[in-house]
């Protein structure tokens, strides 16, 4: 198996790359660990950070709320604000309890207008957050 010449691999890259015995498995993984960032092809996801909106319950006002989501822990964290950040959580949520997690794009109440709205369902609640950024939502 040919060595490629760049720094990292993508993660379409190694789906790519056939291993038909144990020794090009070998290979494969000691060249992954011989680069910058090891695993990083196999592991694409990023912590995320940063200020929403969330609707309360009713769905007649909102608040801001810092959110911090890891996906190599498997937790999203809601935080009052800032300056609550990583001392004292609002609620945490494992990754694995979220049963669904979507964009709303329905008119079903009374949305802000170019914001975008997307909710995160658990057995026990319904989150409701929205930002004027996409990237972030």
């Amino acid at each position: 198996m040919s060595k490629p010449k760049l720094d990292a691999l993508t993660l379409n890259d190694l789906l790519q790359k056939p291993l038909d015995n144990f020794e090009q498995l070998e290979e494969l993984l000691s060249y992954l660990k011989s680069l910058k960032t090891p695993y990083s092809a196999l592991y694409p996801l990023r912590r995320v950070k940063g200020c929403l909106m969330k609707v309360q319950r009713l769905k007649l006002s909102s608040y801001q709320r810092y959110i911090y989501i890891n996906p190599i822990e498997g937790v999203f964290v809601s935080y009052h604000g800032v300056n609550k950040f990583p001392i004292s959580p609002n609620y945490i949520l494992k990754l694995n309890e979220i049963i669904d997690a979507k964009y709303i794009s329905e008119e079903g109440w009374y949305k802000k207008k170019n914001n975008y709205y997307f909710s995160v369902k658990t057995s026990n609640q319904k989150s409701i957050f929205f930002l004027n950024n996409l990237d972030m939502v």
